[in-house]
């Protein structure tokens, strides 16, 4: 596993945050973002880049905020993203520069989930058709991060 550096302008959150938000939503995130986004709120890595298998160099922006008054933030994404799928259970965790989301897929249980792409404008109709698989953890999904060809 390559070393990945965060870059956060805000200060560290307390945890409870983060475990006020999966009750709300009902699972479990992994370990390694529940510490992560913890320590770098609205962080980004310094290793931004992933490829899928239709894309190459996509990129990951940033964490998506964890408001202290549970509206707002990933709750709006959420709901948004809801609003747009038939399953409630793709949770957006980080976006992409271009308003597309990484999220969670929990479609299949509440705990382990996998890691998946949501394109905005892909066709209103298409519904879970828009999302692209990326990883089948957290921890694999930060290992194929890496740093962009100039």
């Amino acid at each position: 596993m390559s070393s990945i550096n965060w870059l956060s302008r805000k200060p560290p959150i307390d945890t409870s945050l983060v475990k006020t938000l999966e009750h709300s939503l009902g699972v479990s995130f992994p370990e390694k973002y529940v510490e992560t986004v913890s320590k770098f709120p609205m962080g980004h890595p310094d290793k931004t880049c992933f490829d899928m298998s239709d894309r190459q160099e996509a990129v990951f922006s940033r964490f998506l905020e964890i408001p202290p008054d549970n509206s707002g933030g990933i709750y709006s994404d959420y709901s948004f993203i809801s609003r747009n799928l038939e399953s409630s259970r793709i949770i957006p965790f980080a976006e992409d520069p271009f308003g597309n989301f990484i999220c969670f897929d929990y479609r299949d249980k509440n705990s382990n989930p996998s890691v998946v792409f949501w394109d905005h404008e892909a066709d209103s109709d298409a519904g879970e058709e828009s999302l692209k698989f990326i990883a089948n953890s957290f921890d694999e999904f930060l290992d194929m991060l890496y740093e962009p060809d100039d």
